[in-house]
């Protein structure tokens, strides 16, 4: 190092001491401070505003996603009702004449409450012409002696409700209704005989309706022509008329059925291409009052041949999902940025040496952190990452930024901007994992989760991780792990989990006219040879089958997606139980076992959906009335423990195999263990069941022995 020349010494009265730079270097900073404050707050505020419209869009394109999902959702489902109605086409087509006992078997195979939820009833419409009327009228009441054609008087023809099931009070208003008489309701008949296809009427106020609890409606209808008769023309389909085949609904009914509860959405529905209060068919929150929404879309269903219009709102719950951390992370991280940033040009004027040793071990560390990670790189396509716990920062490898769709290079950053790129729906479960392993109470996670790309676009990743150092008091001090891009697997399991809802959906409309139609022939079918019964019997059972399947299907896709909504409430835990043994009691008797309950049962209600414990209930007793021997009865136990109620379900088969344990609740596992019968079933219950009680706050589960049968068990919450 060459020496430096010595400097004259200053003339007294002009002294210039060795410090004499640092007034310039303060004067320096006076003037750049204020500029450096001013243009990190600058860019602080772009990039807040930035990420305010980022959440803004991604928020709308969330809303206007389950927009379309609820119009399609309507769509399909008067398609679905419309193929019902062919059904009962069909049905007249292969007879003579259809007699009331027929019809009535035919809707009963619809199971219509539980399959086709909203339809108030379906019926026959029969076209009578003034000379014949007091012939029907006549015929009609050797079946229900109060039939009468209204509204009364003489009409050149008539167009008579001469059926309609399910036959219970409201609907007996229906029959013998005049549906010509009516403007709306005409109107929609005309079109279907013109067509001859299905018509959907105008918002009309069905007969069936009380005096209280009115709800708009609609109807459906499908015309019936002559058997035989030529149908090809317009002239022709009017003259071949001979009724209708029709569903009536009830719109609140219908809507409750295919949306359940949408607490973030007001739907609104009108008749037509108009939004007025006239032609408003539901309000999914009517008693709500109207203020200014984010989002509101107007979009318009075509239902059969008419028109829907459909109005969504977005409600504050909606609003209230929307985690707006980012923008205020951004905001805060930018203020504190700006702050550190013109306290590190301050700090590079006055201590400049003080900034090279800083410089100095900042790059010693990086390139140390480089190195480790080179190391780990070798032979490995993961992305590596190094988390310095009680510094903040976080080291990426090469891997890491390719993934996000960005270059080759080593990414350096803070946990808090590696978490920002997380999915919010994902962050809270990623962050319980992490906050388990950093305490030590897992010796490590594994979680798969999405990250953000720089395109905006999601990617799955699978992350995995655990503590490589802690102090002396057993704080973690660094965390090293691996992420692994899993996209393609995701986007496989979601095509695969789309294509079964889609098959199970396209599969429900035509098994249900094929039950149906079995069903009939079922019935007649003493005159057939021996074989051929046998060959109808197991078409029936394979049909009924082949639709438990899809049902149950339909089931845990809805159910696992949270679009099934639960209707809790306090039910009896006795009569509930005994109510479950009563109607499965057939099912344990084709296997040549029984159910018994065990004596006392705690007089105790629990809280939740009866319908939807009376399933989990039917599922858990059909298992173990297969897995039982002959003759061993099947034990059902309840108890109360802490604020809720267990039930057990304890069989006496084969027991659940070791192999099979950690399975025992996924989707179509089924066990190989012999017993008393074919097992048969779809590999849906104890999944469907798992998910149900889950949902509704319990837990389920089971206990076994090799060859000394199974118990399972589920608890439920106790009704305050």
């Amino acid at each position: 190092m060459s020496a430096r020349p010595r400097q004259p010494a200053p003339a007294p009265g002009n002294r210039q001491t060795a410090g004499g730079a640092l007034p310039l270097a303060l004067r320096y900073t006076h003037v750049s401070l204020p500029v450096t404050l001013l243009l990190t707050l600058l860019a602080t505020t772009i990039a807040w505003h930035a990420a305010e419209n980022a959440l803004e869009a991604s928020t709308r394109a969330h809303f206007e996603f389950r927009v379309t999902e609820i119009t399609d959702a309507i769509r399909g489902r008067i398609t679905d009702y419309a193929q019902v109605l062919r059904g009962g086409v069909a049905l007249h087509a292969a007879s003579e004449s259809v007699e009331w006992y027929e019809w009535r078997a035919y809707v009963d195979t619809l199971r219509l409450e539980n399959t086709y939820p909203g339809i108030q009833g379906i019926g026959i419409v029969h076209r009578v012409a003034h000379a014949h009327a007091g012939a029907f009228v006549t015929a009609m009441r050797r079946h229900s002696t109060a039939f009468g054609i209204t509204p009364p008087g003489e009409r050149p023809e008539y167009f008579a409700v001469r059926y309609i099931e399910p036959m219970n009070e409201r609907n007996l208003r229906a029959l013998g209704y005049d549906m010509y008489t009516e403007p709306v309701r005409r109107a929609a008949m005309e079109r279907a005989r013109d067509s001859g296809e299905a018509a959907v009427s105008g918002k009309v106020t069905l007969v069936q309706e009380g005096p209280t609890g009115t709800q708009p409606g609609f109807l459906v209808y499908l015309p019936l022509y002559a058997n035989g008769a030529e149908t090809g023309t317009q002239a022709q389909r009017q003259r071949a008329l001979t009724g209708y085949v029709y569903a009536a609904f009830r719109m609140a009914d219908l809507m409750r059925g295919l949306l359940g509860g949408v607490p973030d959405l007001r739907v609104e529905i009108f008749d037509g291409h108009e939004v007025s209060d006239e032609g408003r068919l539901y309000d999914s929150a009517r008693d709500t009052a109207r203020d200014e929404a984010s989002f509101v879309t107007v979009s318009r269903v075509v239902v059969a041949d008419h028109v829907w219009t459909v109005r969504t709102s977005a409600l504050p719950a909606l609003m209230a999902s929307v985690d707006r951390t980012r923008p205020r992370v951004v905001l805060a991280s930018g203020i504190a940025i700006s702050l550190l940033v013109t306290a590190l040009v301050w700090t590079l004027a006055t201590t400049r040496a003080r900034a090279l040793r800083l410089a100095a071990r900042m790059t010693r560390d990086l390139h140390q952190s480089r190195e480790q990670l080179t190391m780990a790189l070798e032979g490995s396509k993961l992305a590596l990452f190094d988390w310095h716990v009680t510094e903040g920062t976080v080291a990426l490898s090469e891997s890491w930024n390719v993934m996000r769709g960005g270059p080759a290079q080593p990414t350096l950053t803070t946990i808090d901007r590696l978490e920002g790129t997380v999915h919010p729906e994902d962050a809270p479960r990623l962050r319980h994992h992490l906050a388990q392993v950093l305490r030590g109470a897992v010796p490590y996670y594994e979680i798969e989760h999405r990250v953000r790309t720089y395109d905006g676009r999601w990617k799955w990743i699978v992350s995995r991780a655990k503590v490589t150092e802690r102090d002396e008091n057993g704080r973690a001090v660094r965390l090293t792990g691996t992420n692994a891009d899993i996209t393609e697997k995701k986007v496989v399991e979601e095509m695969k989990d789309e294509f079964v809802a889609t098959v199970s959906h396209e599969l429900r409309t035509p098994l249900t006219s094929i039950i149906g139609g079995l069903a009939l022939i079922k019935e007649d079918s003493a005159t057939l040879p021996e074989e051929t019964r046998v060959l109808l019997d197991l078409a029936y059972e394979n049909a009924e089958r082949l639709a438990a399947l899809v049902n149950d299907i339909l089931d845990i896709e809805k159910l696992e997606a949270g679009r099934i909504a639960l209707e809790p409430k306090a039910l009896e835990l006795p009569a509930l139980l005994r109510h479950a043994l009563r109607v499965n009691a057939p099912y344990a008797e084709r296997y040549g076992t029984r159910f018994e309950l065990a004596e006392p049962v705690p007089p105790v209600r629990i809280w939740a959906d009866e319908a939807r414990v009376l399933q989990v209930l039917t599922n858990l007793l059909s298992n173990a009335a297969r897995f039982s021997p002959a003759d061993a009865p099947v034990t059902v136990r309840a108890s109360e423990r802490e604020g809720r109620t267990r039930v057990e379900i304890a069989d006496r088969g084969p027991g659940v195999p070791d192999e099979f344990r950690s399975r025992i609740f996924t989707r179509f596992a089924q066990a190989h263990t012999g017993g008393n019968a074919p097992h048969g079933g779809t590999g849906l219950g104890l999944a469907i069941s798992k998910a149900i009680v889950e949902a509704s706050g319990g837990a389920i589960g089971f206990e076994s022995a090799p060859g000394a049968g199974a118990t399972f068990w589920f608890e439920l919450p106790l009704a305050r």
